[in-house]
């Protein structure tokens, strides 16, 4: 079941090569990362599962620009990551909102801070506040929003400045499990309306087949890509109540667990 990326797919982000190690302090080192290859797609979701501690959010911190890697190269566009930019937009499981800002001004943070005129800025942001469902909202602040509202205003937020990829970082592990579904269902539709190129760590399996056009599993730490499953299922059919009994849903579902769950044991055997 392993995939490809087709010879006429643009490629969005090239990873080459990327090997981290965190430097220990009277203890030995930690090997994070070592050797991780892989392409996403112009538009694609490519969501990442393996087992706790294989370096899933450190390969967002690399690709964020915010750690430096050991070896290896990111590239964005065929441009050189070098550190943090606006081509890269992150949303991380712990919520980054600003709890004196309302949900107007924080969607136009990023906006503000590059300066883009006011009535671009605020057409921008009712354009965004209209796509995430929180019409009605836009004076709230974040003490008076649900945990899944102030999820939809942390992915507004980072759409809003308009990157050329979004990393998310298990960023809806904090929200109860109707809610979830919820979010995953809102992100498919908003990835089919702007485009973006997504990188989605999380780590569910039923998660990561639900979103991912593919799936990355990582094995053990360190972490090395394993395999890159196909999900053949169009985002547009994605809905949880149509999935349950999809036999190409539980296939590649079943695929995915079995991947994992022998880096688990340590056999490293699908």
């Amino acid at each position: 079941m392993a995939a490809r990326p087709g010879a006429g797919d643009s490629v969005k982000i090239r990873v080459e090569g990327l090997r981290h190690r965190y430097r220990g302090t009277g203890r030995r080192d930690l090997l994070a990362l070592d050797g991780v290859s892989f392409e996403i797609r112009d538009g694609e979701i490519l969501a990442v599962v393996g087992p706790s501690g294989c370096g899933k959010t450190t390969l967002i911190g690399l690709i964020a620009g915010l750690i430096k890697p050991e070896a290896g190269v990111v590239l964005v566009d065929g441009v050189t990551v070098r550190g943090p930019g606006r081509d890269r937009g992150v949303v991380f499981q712990e919520l980054a909102i600003l709890p004196w800002r309302t949900v107007r001004g924080n969607i136009g943070h990023g906006l503000e801070i590059a300066r883009v005129p006011r009535a671009e800025r605020e057409a921008i942001v009712d354009r965004f506040i209209a796509m995430v469902g929180l019409t009605g909202f836009e004076e709230r602040y974040p003490h008076e929003l649900s945990g899944g509202m102030k999820q939809r205003v942390a992915v507004a937020r980072t759409l809003a400045a308009d990157p050329k990829v979004v990393l998310m970082d298990e960023p809806f592990a904090a929200v109860d499990a109707q809610t979830r579904i919820t979010l995953q269902e809102e992100l498919l539709r908003i990835s089919m309306e702007t485009r973006k190129s997504i990188l989605f760590v999380t780590h569910s399996v039923d998660e990561a087949v639900f979103l991912g056009d593919r799936v990355l599993v990582f094995t053990h730490r360190p972490g090395r890509v394993k395999e890159i499953v196909e999900v053949p299922i169009p985002r547009s059919e994605r809905r949880f109540d149509r999935l349950a009994g999809d036999p190409r849903f539980l296939e590649v579902r079943e695929w995915v667990t079995r991947l994992v769950r022998a880096e688990l044991r340590g056999d490293g055997d699908g």
